[in-house]
């Protein structure tokens, strides 16, 4: 690890995965959950089977390393030390130094507090500073107001507009990629 976790800012840590914060989540982790409304919602959330696997696999690697730099790829956002959320990013080309980031606030009744813009503001710092860092991008959808907020409050710029490209509960939006040069 480049930087000692966890990361903090208040209440909120960005950190790796513990038995507890992992089965603080399962719960979550279901097709009908309330965060799939607005996390990705043209795509299918998932299904028992695949939630199991997905909190066994945090639980078996605290860390979730990428392969080729060791850093880890997915932590938990804990507030107040309970777990209620997820950062990730994973490559999109790291010739380039060019990540891909997401957050996920699982636990409704953490959302508008603050929380979310705490933890991508720790997280987007974090990997801004690694060595092999020079782009980072989050993709979202028009309908999610309260993500393109957060991703504008932690320095991401609007780069890319595809119009019409999601069909969310019947209507379209568009599919929106911010962006943040290190």
């Amino acid at each position: 690890m480049t930087r000692p976790f966890p990361l903090r800012d208040g209440p909120v840590t960005v950190d790796r995965w513990t038995a507890e914060r992992v089965d603080r989540i399962r719960p979550w982790l279901r097709p009908d959950a309330e965060w799939k409304e607005w996390d990705a919602p043209y795509q299918p959330g998932p299904s028992e089977p695949d939630g199991k696997l997905f909190a066994d696999g945090l639980l078996a690697n605290p860390w979730q390393p990428d392969p080729y730099t060791g850093e880890p790829q997915r932590l938990c956002i804990a507030a107040d030390d309970v777990a209620v959320g997820l950062v990730s990013w994973h490559w999109m080309d790291e010739t380039s130094g060019w990540r891909r980031i997401g957050i996920v606030l699982y636990d409704p009744a953490v959302w508008d507090g603050g929380i979310g813009t705490r933890a991508l503001r720790l997280w987007s710092d974090w990997l801004a500073a690694l060595p092999d860092s020079h782009r980072l991008d989050l993709a979202s959808w028009s309908g999610n107001a309260r993500m393109l907020r957060v991703a504008n409050r932690c320095g991401f710029t609007d780069e890319a507009r595809l119009r019409g490209a999601r069909i969310v509960r019947g209507e379209r939006y568009d599919a929106v990629v911010l962006a943040r040069l290190t």
